[in-house]
Parts: C-alpha cells; structure tokens; sequence
C-alpha cells in the first residue's frame, strides 16, 4: 500500500513538472514569435517610410524644375507667393499621379508612379 502511495506521489509530481515545463516552453515560443512580428512589422514600416521620402522628394524636385520653367513665362504680377505655391501643388500632385511606360520583359505597360516606385 505505501508503494502505491508513493508512486501515486512521484506519478503527480512528475505530471505536474512536465506539465509546467510544455506551459513555460509554449509561453516562451509564443513571446518569441510575437518579438518576431513586431521586428517584421516595424521593417516593413521604414521600407513605406522609404517610399514615401523618396517620392516626395522627387515629386518635390519635379515641382520645382516646373514652377522655375513657368516663373520665366509669367507676368510680374502673376508671381505672387500664393500663385506659385499653387502652381507647385499642382506639379507635386501631376507628378504623385503621373503615368510611366514600363518594359517589363518585352511587354510596354503603363503603371502609375507609385506603383513604380514600390
């Protein structure tokens, strides 16, 4: 009778060590995947990030070029702070929303800069 109280003993307490070392394993595991995600998630955000500098860059080089290209054309009185601002909106926007011909592996295609550039 105290073999089988003994054994009941060492059977429980066996029990209950695996069954807290597969909860610390899994615990482990799960924290180590969301450390993961959160690396991944933030990677993919500073490659967006990335894009949208570099578009905004270049769409801003674009508007310049184009409002120092129309400055030349326009009357004294036309080039007022709040019509070339204007005129610089409109270039930024033109250039965000511009088509380009892409050949891709033989095949013209026209893409929109945004999709180009991502």
């Amino acid at each position: 009778m105290i073999v089988v109280i003994v054994m009941a003993i060492i059977f429980t307490t066996g029990t209950t060590i695996l069954a807290v070392t597969a909860n610390d394993y899994k615990m482990r595991i799960n924290e180590s995947k969301k450390l993961q995600n959160l690396y991944e998630a933030d990677s993919g955000l500073d490659i967006v990030e990335n894009i949208i500098i570099k578009t905004s860059q270049e769409a801003i080089k674009y508007a310049d070029n184009e409002v120092k290209k129309e400055f030349t054309n326009t009357k004294e009185e036309d080039r007022r702070k709040e019509n070339l601002n204007k005129l610089f909106k409109e270039k930024f926007y033109e250039f965000l929303s511009k088509k380009e011909t892409l050949n891709l592996k033989g095949n013209p295609k026209e893409v929109y800069i945004l999709e180009y550039l991502i």
